[in-house]
């Protein structure tokens, strides 16, 4: 057995890119890779399972023919299926425990864990910003890792919050994301780096593709409110994490 810790994913700014190939398939955008990690155990067998709980993801079914049958056991101080990349973290984990069980190379069976995200119509660019990490982070060019392109943006900050709302399916959120081109609110973040900036292109970008939050110096992500302060009880804090998936 095998212990992996992953970085989630908070995507705030992204335009979907979908290619006749899923390698080169993916997103470029700006998101947060940020705490708390995902802690899975994984080790030969079968099944998963999420805060003690058996689930059936079919990006892990993806994996376990790609990469052979291994049981994974997830530890997460964040829901799944909010808008937390926790899918890519579990294919990610998934892929480097089998890294650890076999002759495959690391470079080989994350970008497994990409094209399992892309093909279940999960996340499109959570597998390669977590893989690397980052705090800040821009992705520059769509694909999986070793093939797409992320630049880890520094600025000072310390701490964000995110309230959890409710569960939602993400192919939904592609198709309202396909209608708006995001390139303008990247350059004007491009401009003025910094947390506040992000907040600011982050909140225009998820208004304008339905999702809005009346709170100040916050915006709405898919089935969370990310905040800029902590507003009370049930919100949870997020640090940068410069370490990105790895054995712990």
């Amino acid at each position: 057995m095998v212990k992996i810790c992953v970085p989630i994913h908070i995507s705030g700014v992204w335009m979907p890119v979908l290619t006749d190939d899923p390698l080169t398939s993916g997103s470029i955008g700006l998101g947060l890779v940020v705490s708390p990690e995902i802690v899975a155990e994984v080790e030969r067998g079968n099944g998963v399972v999420f805060n003690g709980t058996p689930i059936s993801l079919p990006n892990v079914e993806f994996l376990s023919e790609r990469l052979g049958k291994y049981s994974i056991s997830i530890s997460s101080k964040v829901p799944l299926g909010f808008g937390y990349g926790i899918s890519a973290a579990i294919s990610l984990a998934y892929s480097v425990g089998a890294v650890e069980h076999s002759s495959l190379s690391e470079k080989e069976a994350v970008k497994w864990a990409h094209v399992s995200e892309v093909l279940s119509g999960n996340g499109l660019g959570d597998v390669i910003a977590e893989y690397l990490g980052g705090g800040i982070t821009y992705r520059k060019k769509p694909g999986a890792p070793f093939i797409g392109e992320v630049e880890q943006i520094e600025a000072e900050w310390e701490s964000v919050y995110s309230l959890p709302l409710e569960r939602m399916p993400t192919i939904k959120i592609v198709r309202e994301a396909s209608k708006v081109d995001p390139r303008g609110l990247i350059a004007e973040f491009q401009s003025h780096r910094s947390l506040t900036k992000f907040f600011e292109v982050s909140k225009n970008f998820n208004e304008a593709i339905g999702f809005k939050s009346e709170l100040p110096d916050s915006f709405r992500k898919k089935g969370i409110v990310v905040s800029m302060a902590k507003r009370g009880p049930g919100w949870i804090e997020h640090r940068s994490t410069q370490g990105g998936a790895r054995l712990c």
